[in-house]
Parts: structure tokens; C-alpha cells; sequence
């Protein structure tokens, strides 16, 4: 579409850019972040940065000039301010972000973080999953040593990457790494491979010492998981800058309340992962009580009725 725009208007664009040079970067710089956003999608918002201009000349003269003035800009521009600091944005879009600066205690492990301190694990050798080893690297400096993380390829080898994603879906791969690399524990994003889930949550070597909705960490040891103990998630306390600009933009900004956030799905999906069927449906009706229509939650109780377990240790 930008680049019909363009075509239809090409004579009014290249008078905007008065010398060649000029017009040769420009295009250049256009192909380049076309390119750029292309590679991966975390890059697509510097491609929208770039051509947000062009959007905003081709909308000026597009649309009639009784609708594009300064009082509807202003007025657009204050609805979706409210709706950002109000948080309708990320609700209405279904999003898992949310309005403030601070750390979100649902999307990063927080708890995980907590229990390696508290067990003094931060030393040891560990095998930690791509999307939660960049917070324990930051988190538990300068002692923790990640396995992989968010760096990707400026660190890390193609090949190592294609080993990782093997090693950490297929058990009988993971279980010839952990023979040579001799882990200790074994930190796992909670989304990523059932399989291994399941595979740690079982085996005689590792037992399951910590779970919540972010991630579950198993160590080596002894003994048998035992009960039920997925925990809520870990808020971690935000700054005193970081809190008062969210006042500033939203004086009844308030935090939030991790304590008595509902986590009985995603533990319910957990204990389904690892099959502890019992497990897993004490926590989906507990979440149906509260939330009667949820159809994700209707779905996997009905999977959960309808599986026979062939053992399940409590």
C-alpha cells in the first residue's frame, strides 16, 4: 500500500528530497529497514518508526481536511492516551503487556530467581531455557553462568542453536547432554516442550523443587515430587523513579496485586504436562468456580476427564 502511495505521488516525494544523494539514502535506508524487519519480528517496530512520517504526509493529504485538524488529532490522541495508561488498550487488543515501568512478574521468573538465591543454586551448574535465562544472567550477576539466552547468534553459534532446540524437546537428547555436561538443576520456560516437562517431572535423577506460571526448576535429588506446589508469582519491588513517572501518567496507576491473581489454569496446564491428572483437576475447577465461561478452561477440564492415567503419585 505505502509503496502504491508512493508511486501516485512520487513527484511530490522526490521534491522533498532535493539532490540525488539525498534520494539515494533515503531509498537506501527504506530497503534496508524493509530488510531489517524482515530478519526478525522483534524488528518490525523500527521499520513503522521509519515510515510513520510518510504515513502521517500520505493521511494529511488523503483524507478531507475537514476530518484531519488539530481539535481531532488532539482528541484521538488524548482517547488513546487513557486507553494505554488505563490499560482498555492492552485488554481490548488481548494483550499480556500492561500499562507502567517495572518488571512483570507473569512474564519473567522472578520466583525462580528468589528460590536460587535461597538454595544458594546461583553457583552451580545449570541448565536454563532460552526465554528465562536472560533475566537469571541479569538477576543473579555476576555468579549465574547461562546456558543460552536472549544474545542469539551475536554470542552463540548457529549450530549450538539447532543443537539447543533438539536437546531441550527430545529427553533421550537432553538426557545425553546432562551425561556430559553433568547439570545440577535445570531451569524451563513453563510453555516450552511438555515433553520434557513431563520427562524432568518423572525421572528418578531430577525432582521438581519450584513451579509458578513462568517457569519450573528441577534439581538433582532423591526424592519424589511430592504434592501440590505451584506458587503464585513473585512481584519484584519497582523503583522510586519508575513509580512516580507511572503516577505521573496515571495518578491512580496501581500495581499489581500478585498475590491473589487466579493462577489455577496454568497450574492445571502444568500438572497436565507433567500428568498429574489429579493434580490438574483440582486446579481447573477450582479456576471454573471463578471463571464459569472460560473456554480455554472448559476445553482442557474436558481433556482432563476424559484421560486415564496410569499412575499418579501424590
Amino acid at each position: 500500500l505505502i509503496v502504491w502511495f508512493f508511486y501516485k505521488n512520487k513527484k511530490r516525494f522526490i521534491e522533498q528530497l532535493p539532490t540525488f544523494p539525498l534520494q539515494l539514502a533515503g531509498a537506501l535506508l527504506f530497503v534496508a529497514f524493509i530488510f531489517l524487519s524482515l530478519t526478525a519480528a522483534r524488528n518490525i517496530i523500527f521499520y513503522f518508526l521509519l515510515i510513520a512520517p510518510v504515513i502521517a504526509i500520505l493521511i494529511n493529504d488523503f483524507l478531507p481536511k475537514k476530518i484531519v485538524t488539530k481539535n481531532v488529532v488532539l482528541i484521538l490522541g488524548v482517547i488513546f492516551y487513557i486507553t494505554i495508561v488505563s490499560n482498555a488498550y492492552y485488554v481490548f487488543i488481548k494483550s499480556k503487556n500492561q500499562y507502567g515501568l517495572g518488571i512483570n512478574a507473569g512474564a519473567n521468573p522472578i520466583g525462580a530467581s528468589q528460590f536460587i538465591i535461597k538454595h544458594g543454586l546461583e553457583k552451580k551448574k545449570c541448565f536454563s531455557s532460552y526465554m528465562v535465562s536472560s533475566f537469571l544472567l541479569w538477576d543473579l550477576q555476576p555468579d549465574f553462568k547461562t546456558y543460552i539466552d536472549l544474545r542469539d547468534l551475536d554470542v552463540f553459534t548457529p549450530d549450538f542453536f539447532v543443537n539447543y532446540f533438539k536437546d531441550a524437546q527430545i529427553p533421550d537428547r537432553f538426557y545425553k547432554l546432562d551425561q556430559k555436561e553433568n547439570f545440577e538443576y535445570v531451569v524451563l520456560f513453563r510453555n516450552f516442550s511438555p515433553q520434557i516437562h513431563h520427562y524432568l517431572y518423572t525421572d528418578t535423577i531430577y525432582g521438581c523443587v519450584f513451579a509458578d506460571p513462568v517457569c519450573a526448576i528441577y534439581q538433582k535429588t532423591d526424592k519424589l515430587a511430592q504434592g501440590d506446589h505451584f506458587a503464585q508469582p513473585t512481584a519484584m519491588p519497582t523503583s522510586t523513579l519508575a513509580t512516580a513517572i507511572n503516577k505521573i501518567l496515571n495518578p491512580f496507576y496501581a500495581e499489581t496485586d500478585y498475590e491473589n491473581l487466579d493462577v489455577n489454569l496454568q497450574a492445571a496446564e502444568y500438572y497436565e504436562a507433567v500428568g498429574m491428572i489429579t493434580l490438574a483437576k483440582k486446579r481447573i475447577n477450582l479456576y471454573l468456580y471463578q471463571h464459569p465461561n472460560d473456554a480455554t478452561a472448559l476445553e482442557l477440564q474436558q481433556r482432563l476427564n476424559t484421560f486415564t492415567p496410569k499412575s499418579d503419585a501424590l
